[in-house]
């Protein structure tokens, strides 16, 4: 016996089965001690995997409700399903959100069933499948276990699909399955937006805001045009548009400039070439980050010295600048003295996934805590701050 394995045994949920062992060895025999611990091993495991959360709870300030079945729903969990589907009042408008990765015959028949009831009392029932097993398959194919991959699947799928409508599938696939969870939080802000930043970045269809920065519906207010730049002289007014009542009427907290590797607009100046009406009047904007990267700014080095190509240092070099630019923009100037709003750089490596931290001078992954980058296997890696 050694302490810390009964801690560890505590931490994991598994004491008692340790405990159980341990009792068994000392009182009966080895033999017979380790068996029976592993038959309540496989007794919890057993439990662990085939155990559900049914939840029937109403809608606050509505008549509705929602059915919440969690997990393994099986013949076993019948009783508990039948008791929390009992609780429904006969009539009302009901949400049965279903995130089972598995689903068999009886547990399908009991919720069909119920449904069925419930309707003809006059209520109504709406089911969304989040999970990755599905109520159509449950009477045409023995039950089986939903792969671990079905939603991200599901989410893809129409990305991936290049014949037929793929916008049309992809808002049948959120109706299906997303817009319930984003309805009562649009509905707070259907009104008013309330973001927290203001996202520049690049109009690349590669870059996804709110998947590289974990934030929902609202937080952000996106402007997005190749190559993420915001002229140093003024001269587009969409950009000072969307900067201007971003920072004086939603009151952002934060201006973000996101570049990104393999940027079409910075492989277009690096080659000198045209890129075409319109583009090539565009892309003039971006000069003065072509002017810095050729000579030496040190964001450059820091991206050359962790293995990044040129398309890539000329990015985060642009990243650079353009916070250069906005921090000298007379309207974040006033805000920051005024509220202490920030300017922030980021860069998203499409290969790796990873998102960086890019300042005027500087690269660095993210930590938890305060970061000074340091190069650590051809890669740009933060050393923690003893701060």
């Amino acid at each position: 016996m050694k302490l810390a394995h009964i801690q560890l045994a505590h931490r994991t949920g598994d004491l008692a089965v340790y405990a159980v062992t341990m009792v068994s060895v000392v009182f009966l025999n080895l033999l017979e001690g380790v068996l029976i611990g592993l038959a309540m091993a496989f007794s919890m495991l057993l439990w662990r995997v085939v155990k559900v959360s049914v939840r029937a709870t109403p809608v606050a300030g509505t008549d509705r409700w929602i059915v919440r079945v969690d997990g393994t729903c099986t013949f076993l969990a019948l009783p508990k399903l039948t008791k929390e589907l009992a609780t429904v009042p006969a009539g009302t408008d009901v949400l049965v959100e279903l995130t089972v990765d598995f689903l068999d015959h009886a547990g399908y028949e009991a919720i069909h069933d119920w449904a069925r009831q419930h309707e003809s009392t006059g209520g109504n029932v709406e089911f969304v499948e989040i999970g990755t097993a599905r109520m159509e398959h449950a009477m045409t194919r023995p039950p089986r276990r939903g792969r671990a991959r079905g939603i991200l699947d599901e989410l893809l799928g129409p990305w991936r699909e290049r014949n037929g409508d793929a916008v049309a599938a992809g808002v049948v696939a959120y109706h299906r399955s997303h817009a319930h969870v984003m309805r009562p939080h649009l509905d707070q802000l259907r009104d008013r937006q309330d973001p927290h930043s203001l996202f520049l970045t690049c109009a690349d269809s590669r870059i996804v805001p709110n998947v590289i920065t974990n934030s929902g519906p609202g937080d952000l207010f996106t402007v997005r045009n190749v190559g993420n730049l915001h002229p140093a002289d003024g001269s587009d007014a969409s950009v000072e548009a969307a900067l201007s009542f971003a920072v004086d009427t939603l009151k952002v907290h934060n201006v973000v400039v996101c570049g990104h590797s393999s940027c079409g607009a910075m492989k277009t100046l690096l080659a000198g070439t045209s890129a075409g009406p319109g583009l090539d009047t565009w892309l003039a904007h971006a000069r003065p980050s072509l002017d810095a990267y050729r000579a030496g700014h040190p964001v450059r080095a820091v991206a050359a010295a962790a293995g990044y190509d040129e398309t890539a240092q000329l990015s985060m070099v642009n990243v650079a600048v353009q916070l250069e630019i906005l921090q000298r923009h007379p309207v974040i100037r006033q805000a920051a003295a005024a509220r202490g709003l920030t300017v922030s750089g980021l860069f998203f490596d499409i290969s790796t996934a990873c998102v960086l931290e890019v300042t005027t001078d500087s690269v660095s992954e993210f930590t938890d805590r305060v970061a000074e980058p340091v190069i650590v296997t051809g890669r740009v890696r933060a050393r923690r701050s003893t701060r």
